[in-house]
């Protein structure tokens, strides 16, 4: 395994707060405008809306927290893919049926 150089971590920091803030501001926009999202969620076809956002907006608050601490990435990124996919999914199959 490589390890990166000491000149590199501070363009780690500063890439994981960027990201980090992209999952905080989606959480907190998501919860600050929570009828509108959930009504957007919806009409796109997730049927347990309603069950579902409070899951997304504590996941991606708190994977937001996480990515910018930087420990336990490779689990935060597994469930935050997961959790992509399974709404993708669902999104997907609500569309294609009759």
């Amino acid at each position: 395994m490589q390890t990166l150089s000491v000149s590199s971590a501070p363009f780690l920091v500063v890439g994981r707060i960027g990201l980090a803030s992209l999952f905080i501001l989606g959480g907190l926009n998501k919860a600050l405008n929570y009828s509108a999202t959930l009504e957007q969620m919806e009409n796109v076809g997730l049927s347990p809306a309603a069950i579902m956002l409070p899951i997304v907006i504590v996941l991606e608050f708190c994977g937001g927290i996480v990515i910018a601490y930087g420990k336990r990435m490779v689990v935060l990124a597994s469930c935050l893919l997961t959790g992509a996919l399974v709404y993708l999914a669902g999104v997907s199959l609500e569309r294609n049926s009759p």
